[in-house]
């Protein structure tokens, strides 16, 4: 893992994605079922080490009910 600085805007997906998957009572695990990835690719995207495609984003916002431009905020 390196230890260069998460980017702010991945910072704020990262804490947005938690808290909108803790909102509707998902686990990583459950949330990764639905999206069709492993459960590992979503710890790695939660702990910024992965960040994911815009097609996944798209994916993850249709998953948890948000309008994509909520999870920057």
């Amino acid at each position: 893992m390196s230890d260069r600085p998460i980017p702010r805007i991945q910072s704020l997906f990262i804490l947005n994605l938690r808290k909108f998957r803790n909102a509707r009572n998902l686990s990583q695990k459950d949330l990764a079922d639905i999206l069709s990835i492993s459960i590992v690719y979503l710890n790695r995207i939660e702990n910024g080490r992965a960040y994911p495609s815009a097609d996944l984003m798209e994916k993850i916002c249709l998953a948890l009910e948000v309008l994509p431009h909520e999870m920057f905020l």
